[in-house]
């Protein structure tokens, strides 16, 4: 009897045992379960400051001498951008820079072609604002700058192009405000890219000055100041580094 009694006591410790086992292993798999899923509620996390280099534009340039800026051109390596991130607004320092050589008609076709590079030169401050905060992000804003434009050449007949007509130097320095929309895609953590379209409104003063071949090197001198509107289809195309964890 005493021995049936203690084998009846023993096999429900050990079912008891396994009870509180099994209780143990569903506890620690709930708290697993829910540890990943808060570490994937966490991402995107948002960050302090970003440094991005810019890889392509495409884009208006502005008027040449007696040119229209009808002409889309496409700079590679051209720029650089810093941000400062405060709340829903990042604040932006940018600057780009490249040089191109040109060849073109002035004044009417057939008239002249000129010959040359151009310069051109952007520094820019201005803010951004997300319209959502998925991985995919739009966003919106304007900048604000100056900028520097400078042709540098020579001009031929059009009908005899080995006659030179003139040297040319065509210099602007503008105000430029300029208002954009983007988008942004978080790719992994800290690394994001983003393409932006935008139109420069500049304010342009504008000295031209022409050379002649002629017996006295004739100088003439004209200034104009006038207003250009630019479009930029794709003003910055940009793989950036995030850093300086907010939250």
């Amino acid at each position: 009897m005493k021995r049936t009694l203690n084998l009846t006591l023993l096999i429900i410790l050990f079912v008891n045992y396994l009870s509180n086992a099994q209780q143990i292993v569903k506890i620690d798999t709930v708290k697993t379960k829910f540890s990943y899923k808060t570490k994937s509620n966490e991402y995107p996390q948002e960050y302090a400051y970003s440094i991005g280099f810019n890889f392509i534009q495409y884009l208006q340039i502005p008027g040449i001498l007696s040119t229209q800026n009808d002409s889309y051109y496409t700079p590679y390596f051209s720029g650089v951008i810093l941000k400062l991130t405060d709340n829903q607004i990042s604040y932006r320092l940018q600057g780009s820079y490249f040089k191109k050589d040109l060849s073109f008609e002035n004044n009417c076709p057939d008239c002249e072609i000129a010959n040359g590079k151009v310069e051109d030169y952007t520094v820019k401050v201005g803010f951004e604002k997300n319209i959502t905060y998925t991985r995919l992000r739009p966003y919106y804003g304007a900048d604000i700058g100056y900028r520097d434009n400078e042709f540098k050449g020579i001009s031929s007949d059009g009908k005899s192009p080995g006659t030179t007509l003139y040297d040319a130097q065509a210099k602007k320095n503008c105000l430029v405000i300029t208002p954009f929309i983007g988008l942004r895609l978080n790719i992994i953590d800290h690394l994001s890219i983003t393409a932006e379209a935008a139109m420069d409104i500049m304010y342009a003063y504008e000295k031209q000055d022409k050379i002649y071949y002629d017996t006295p090197r004739t100088h003439t001198q004209v200034k104009y100041k006038k207003m250009e509107y630019l479009f930029r289809p794709l003003s910055m195309l940009t793989l950036q580094y995030n850093f300086g964890t907010r939250y």
